[in-house]
């Protein structure tokens, strides 16, 4: 085949912004990309520990809930059950019999998820969105909420990621760390949440 032709079939078969450059100039990448992978296998690492962390404390809240009564279930009308209390849009149902260990078991669940709704909407919206499964403007619309309002809470929880997060600081510190970059935001929440345990 003559040069020239085997030329114009090499120019129409590779991409025109691809990257051309010689064997000599490549040499360093590797080494490079050897430090990215690292860089990245820690992180998912981390991801990995995390993801254990909740896998077991799920398990273990399923288990206290199988020992106190009856387990979590959406009822028909889309209210939520558990241990026999039903909570309804205006208020929490409780069952004619209840034991003192369901009751404390309820109220701490009803303190964890005061400190945590911003994060469990946020969190459902990403999923949602990145699914296609909805869009937060209409999801505010057809909810009734503000629309701003939920593009903040799937903004922090988008830019702070769940192993950056900490327990005992509210959605407000992690909304002050969200638009800074990863490694500053693992410095800046656990200086907060010392600063926090000294009051």
């Amino acid at each position: 085949m003559p040069p020239q032709r085997r030329q114009r079939e090499y120019e129409t078969a590779v991409e025109p912004d691809a990257i051309h450059a010689p064997p000599e100039k490549l040499a360093g990448f590797g080494e490079k990309r050897e430090v990215i992978k690292s860089a990245e296998l820690e992180e998912l690492r981390q991801q990995a520990q995390q993801a254990e962390m909740l896998r077991e404390q799920l398990t273990q809240a399923l288990a206290q809930q199988g020992q106190g009564g009856s387990a979590l279930a959406v009822q028909d009308d889309g209210s939520l059950r558990v241990h026999d209390f039903q909570f309804s849009p205006t208020g929490l149902i409780a069952p004619e019999q209840v034991t003192q260990e369901s009751w404390e078991q309820i109220g701490l669940l009803l303190f964890k998820l005061e400190g945590s709704i911003q994060f469990l909407i946020g969190d459902w919206l990403v999923y949602g969105t990145d699914l296609k499964y909805g869009d937060v403007d209409a999801i505010a619309q057809a909810l009734g909420r503000e629309p701003e309002t939920l593009h903040q809470y799937a903004y922090v929880c988008r830019n702070v990621q769940l192993w950056i997060r900490i327990h005992n600081l509210s959605y407000a510190h992690h909304k002050l760390v969200a638009p800074l970059a990863e490694d500053e935001q693992r410095e800046l929440p656990p200086m907060a949440a010392r600063t926090a345990g000294a009051y």
